[in-house]
């Protein structure tokens, strides 16, 4: 067995990441193939939602805003956000979903600010 000294020195030349101390907790996550026209119904979650488009094309309404992913998009909506998702493309989704949550008020509020909604692939 090798044991690495207390300080080597490749560690030296490492940056170092800032230090946080916060919980991220992953719930509800599911990958799911539906047909054309397959919609969920208007849902409000009291975490945030993370989706990733594998295929095909998603319709999404928040409120009164309509609004197409496609394949390779990533969605983040946040807590409270009244939404509903609906396949529109022919050949139907494929798609991957989880809920989170982090305790972390600066994170959640940048989360909310920064990222709501689409984070796209290009």
């Amino acid at each position: 067995m090798k044991i690495i000294k207390n300080n080597p020195d490749w560690l030296k030349s490492l940056n170092m990441l800032p230090e946080f101390d916060i919980n991220f907790r992953v719930h509800g996550g599911h990958r799911q193939k539906v047909e054309y026209l397959w919609k969920a119904p208007s849902e409000v979650h009291n975490s945030f939602e993370i989706m990733y488009i594998i295929s095909g094309l998603q319709r999404t309404k928040y409120l009164n805003t309509n609004v197409i992913y496609e394949m390779g998009d990533i969605i983040i909506i946040p807590p409270g956000l009244i939404h509903e998702n609906q396949a529109i493309s022919k050949w139907g989704l494929d798609y991957f979903c989880m809920h989170f949550d982090i305790d972390n008020p600066d994170i959640q509020n940048n989360l909310r600010s920064y990222c709501a909604g689409l984070v796209k692939k290009r």
